[in-house]
């Protein structure tokens, strides 16, 4: 006859609960700096982002970068790597802490939710150990991944919820809203878990409806409390939400399974679903980041006991713990059957918790039935201890073995984790000897390589006058360009990384320029550098002469201010062109400074038109706003273009500017810009101007030079006549010099008087007809216009002048003029001739 022996004491459980953590502290924290091997692209993104956000005080709870994010996990990396530095053990050190955490949680989950049952304990301490050396989760762990904290806030949530509902408590569901609201900021995948709260209760109805209405009432009342509790917490991601659905939802709409009723397209996911539903049989995830490929995700030993666990619960499904359980495995398993791919252990990490719980349920029906109908001299005791160690032993060696020893190893582990630019970027970082090299910005903005480097480098944009001196004299010798890491074409910009024993490394930021490939640079290779696996992972190349750079490296911002934004992403700060005076066949730079306000790009083309002085165009490009890349992490949002201008050689001397606005490719519609204080600017604005000249050393060919101010911020540096002023037509080209900002558009005037102060001849206008008003004006701008009068014919002897001023169209009212001495004219008016 067999012996059921009794429960196993508390302190017995408790001792083996205490070592259980105690080895999922040692799985996890062993050799936690140098496994897993590199620094995936997510991690380090994730870390870059909390840094940014401590940098510019920018507290947000969703970020839309890298897919969209929610930020709980990132303001937990701000916390580790204010105190542990910006290291990968930083961020990996959060994961292996939730881990950690999940242990004892997940017990105490499963000790209430099977309170009532004979075999507790064994319950708690197999469902516990299986957590603790699962593949699947250690992995997770042991990277830096956002998805840690959904099984944990799972674990609460059902924990929580389940106190209430047992005790009648609504501080317990006031406690799983809480749970449920900050699981909303963990992981994608949490969108679904109201679902389980929400069902539990509506098939909990009719099953109580006839004798424990009571009970009943409670359970829509804790309900009720904890969707309010949830509500609160979560207000702030819903108004994120509400006004950001397209970033909000785009990841969920990406991975989301395409049906659209066809046979074909049916057929298709009927084959999903048997792949999403083999998850629990045969299925691993793909990826070498997330799992061992080619092994179960779920070991062969743990499911024995999960398929006899899961026929257990749908037998006993009206059992309210069961059920909930049930409903946790399910609900959580549906990103698997309405996302690709099937298997993402990230996505269905929310199933673990259900998962290890259902197999535990699995193994003590086995060892109950074992001991209730065979003659074997064990009891539950004994069995439950066979259970629990063979899942140590078998599942534990085969995770220690397999993840420490053979796939750390596995060259797609080393690629996967983008080790060759790990270790790249720790060379920069971890030399003793002086760094003075340049790379191109698509390597220096990989998550990774940007997170490492920041280490040591401390990013600016400008180049102080010491720094410049040293570029120009004794700049960089190297350019590294990666080999696993391919140009992705964007315009290209360099990140020159100097640093030595006497001061902190700096990495300075070229500018982007739209005309100068990586080629003219770098010349022959010099050398190859080669990863710890023997493989080329960059080229270096020789700089002979380091003017080939100087001209990328900006001291200064563009001296031109402006304010125009767009779509609350971009806003245009200044403008310069370099030269700013050109010949006919010669080429300029335009300079312009962009304030990043966003962090995802403008997805608008950007075009530039270059006007003559009647505003006509005369050429055009389209073009994106700013590398892409550029709009990450910058240092006060700071980012710096060159657009290189090749004027046509047939174009006239004169005055150009350049039109510029952002156009939706798709729609041709165009953006608004917007100024100071939300006002709108229209669908472009006017920068300039660039002159054109065929004398350089003489651009305008003045042939009058005066010393007249108008109102202390316009100062006319003089005229020329192109005809006699007695006969027919005469043009008169009048030049002026902005000396200061100006508030208004002013219109200006050429008039003709005779001996008695009449007017003979007249024309008003504002200057270049408008197309560059007195209010687009920075000091420094020098504006020709030409006046054209029809003067009438003059009797010979008459005296007749020229004169001209400004007035303000609205008002009337002239601004007042003073001559060189600073005397104030008469009338206002400036003397010509």
């Amino acid at each position: 006859m067999m012996k059921q022996g009794v429960s196993i004491p508390f302190k017995l459980s408790a001792s083996v609960l205490l070592g259980l953590i105690l080895l999922a502290t040692w799985l996890r924290w062993w050799q936690l700096d140098t496994i897993p091997p590199g620094f995936w692209f997510d991690e380090a993104y994730n870390a870059m982002d909390a840094i940014w956000m401590a940098e510019t005080s920018t507290w947000t709870v969703f970020l839309p970068g890298n897919h969209g994010r929610e930020a709980l996990y990132h303001y937990l990396l701000l916390v580790s790597t204010t105190f542990l530095g910006a290291t990968p053990y930083a961020v990996r050190f959060v994961s292996t802490l939730l881990g950690i955490l999940l242990v004892p949680l997940m017990a105490r989950w499963a000790r209430s939710i099977f309170t009532d049952h004979p075999q507790t304990h064994w319950i708690v301490l197999i469902s516990t150990a299986g957590l603790v050396v699962a593949p699947w989760v250690l992995i997770m762990n042991r990277a830096g991944y956002r998805a840690n904290l959904l099984p944990l806030f799972v674990c609460w949530a059902c924990y929580s919820f389940w106190r209430g509902w047992q005790t009648d408590r609504f501080r317990h569901y006031l406690l799983a809203g809480v749970a449920l609201g900050l699981c909303q900021y963990t992981y994608t995948s949490a969108r679904l878990l109201p679902l389980v709260f929400g069902l539990f209760t509506l098939i909990q109805t009719p099953l109580l409806w006839s004798g424990h209405r009571a009970q009943l009432k409670g359970l829509w009342s804790g309900l009720f409390l904890m969707i309010v509790s949830s509500a609160v917490i979560t207000a702030p991601l819903l108004f994120y939400a509400f006004n950001n659905p397209a970033i909000f939802w785009g990841r969920t709409a990406d991975v989301a399974v395409a049906v659209d009723g066809s046979w074909r397209s049916l057929k298709l996911f009927g084959l999903h679903l048997i792949a999403a539903v083999r998850i629990f049989i045969d299925g691993y995830d793909p990826n070498w980041r997330h799992q061992f490929v080619g092994q179960p995700g779920f070991h062969g030993f743990s499911s024995i006991g999960f398929w006899i666990g899961l026929l257990v619960m749908i037998f006993r499904w009206r059992q309210a713990n069961h059920l909930l359980i049930l409903l946790v495995l399910i609900v959580m398993w549906l990103p698997a059957a309405l996302a690709d791919p099937p298997f993402h252990t990230l996505r269905l990490a929310g199933v673990l918790p259900a998962y290890y719980v259902i197999m535990a349920v699995g193994f003590v029906t086995i060892t109950g039935w074992i001991t209730r109908r065979t003659s074997l001299p064990f009891t539950s005791n004994q069995m439950g201890s066979v259970v629990l160690i063979l899942l140590l032993v078998i599942n534990g060696t085969l995770t220690i073995y397999t993840y420490f020893y053979r796939w750390p190893t596995t060259p797609q582990v080393y690629q996967a984790f983008d080790g060759s630019l790990v270790e790249l970027a720790n060379r920069l970082t971890q030399s003793e000897e002086s760094i003075n090299v340049v790379i191109p910005f698509y390597l220096y903005n990989h998550a990774a390589v940007r997170y490492i480097l920041h280490q040591r480098f401390e990013e600016e944009v400008l180049l102080p006058a010491e720094a410049h001196e040293r570029l120009t004299q004794d700049g960089p010798k190297t350019l590294i360009i990666p080999q696993d890491l391919p140009d992705d074409g964007e315009p290209p910009a360099y990140v020159w990384l100097v640093s030595d024993s006497q001061s902190g490394g700096k990495a300075f930021v070229s500018t982007v320029n739209r005309d100068l490939p990586p080629a003219a640079l770098s010349g022959d290779p010099q050398a190859v550098i080669y990863n710890r696996q023997g493989q080329p992972i960059a080229r270096q190349y020789a700089l002979a002469e380091s003017d080939q750079l100087e001209t990328l490296f900006v001291r200064h911002l563009p001296r031109k201010q402006i304010n125009a934004t767009w779509a609350d992403n971009l806003r245009l700060t200044g403008f310069e062109f370099v030269p700013e005076v050109i010949g006919p066949t010669d080429t300029t730079n335009l300079y312009l400074s962009w304030e990043v306000l966003a962090l995802t790009s403008l997805q608008e083309k950007m075009f530039l038109q270059l006007l003559d002085s009647q505003g006509q165009p005369v050429g055009q490009q389209e073009l994106d706003p700013i590398s892409k890349k550029m709009y990450r992490w910058r240092p006060d949002g700071l980012v710096l273009e060159q657009y290189p201008l090749k004027l046509d050689a047939n174009l006239p001397a004169g005055l150009y500017f350049v039109r510029l606005g952002f156009f939706n490719p798709k729609t041709e519609q165009r953006l608004i810009a917007y100024g100071p204080d939300s006002q709108p600017l229209g669908s472009e604005v006017i920068i300039g101007p660039l002159t054109v000249a065929e004398d350089k050393n003489n651009p305008y060919n003045i042939q009058h030079y005066t010393q007249a101010s108008l109102g202390g911020v316009i100062e006319l540096l003089g005229y020329s006549i192109k005809s006699a002023p007695t006969r027919g037509e005469t043009d008169v080209e009048l030049y002026w010099r902005a000396e200061d900002t100006i508030d208004l558009d002013y219109t200006a005037f050429v008039q003709l008087l005779d001996e008695e102060r009449n007017v003979v001849a007249q024309q008003d206008m504002q200057p270049l007809n408008g197309l560059y008003p007195t209010s687009s004006w920075r000091p420094g701008d020098v504006i020709a216009t030409t006046f054209v009068l029809a003067v009438p014919q003059i009797e010979d002897g008459g005296s007749h002048r020229l004169v001209t001023g400004m007035y303000h169209l609205e008002t009337g009212t002239r601004l007042p003029t003073f001559n060189h001495a600073n005397e104030l004219l008469t009338d206002n008016l400036i003397p010509l001739q």
